[in-house]
């Protein structure tokens, strides 16, 4: 809602493009409650069987990976754990990069330790290299907006450029939404990178124009 009272492509479009989406994309996410951690502030907060499977499981995935952070301070994260976070930054590039510096920040967010990796000093390390990879790749998508959203919600706004904003806006779809060029066409809506480039947008301002 407030993208569309504050953004220049508005009329309610992006709320349209939500409704649409949001059964097929989302309602029936296995274990999707597990991710409401992020939002509350209640350290007793109790996580279900399925979501402990998730965490167990022997397959990485991205979610096995930050809900082992998110719940970190109630379970222990498996072996190996943190050094697959950290042992290996200085080659990390794109989706892995955004998301283990997204995985420090859960870490040190929930006060848990890290052995003997300093989380400040690899959270600063994460954010420069997202934002040098960001310079050196513009093509707007959803890798894209992540980036931006991330550094500037997670407390790197002065890494970010209003030149990235921008662009965010001149690729949004006339539906309200946004693609991923690489993602099946240019024109295909992608729920993912629209709610990325919406958070990006939300964190560097609220008007319009820049």
């Amino acid at each position: 809602k407030k993208i569309n009272g504050k953004y220049c492509n508005s009329d309610g479009k992006i709320e349209k493009f939500w409704k649409r989406i949001w059964k097929e994309e989302f309602e029936n996410h296995s274990y999707l409650s597990a991710f409401e951690r992020l939002f509350g502030d209640d350290n007793n907060y109790k996580i279900s069987e399925k979501v402990i499977k998730v965490i167990n499981d022997s397959q990485e995935t991205y979610d096995n990976k930050i809900l082992q952070a998110l719940y970190c301070d109630l379970y222990p994260v498996k072996k190996n754990f943190l050094k697959d976070i950290f042992g290996n930054m200085e080659n990390e590039t794109d989706y892995a990069l955004t998301h283990k510096f997204w995985i420090a920040v859960i870490l040190k967010e929930n006060g848990c330790k890290t052995e003997n990796y300093n989380l400040d000093k690899s959270i600063l390390a994460f954010a420069e290299k997202i934002a040098e990879e960001q310079e050196r790749n513009g093509e707007v998508d959803d890798l894209y907006a992540e980036r931006a959203a991330f550094l500037m919600n997670f407390g790197f706004k002065d890494k970010a450029k209003e030149e990235w904003i921008k662009e965010l806006i001149k690729n949004q779809k006339p539906s309200g939404a946004w693609a991923t060029p690489t993602f099946f066409s240019k024109e295909f809506e992608n729920p993912h990178t629209t709610a990325l480039a919406v958070w990006a947008l939300v964190e560097y301002s609220q008007s319009c124009p820049f």
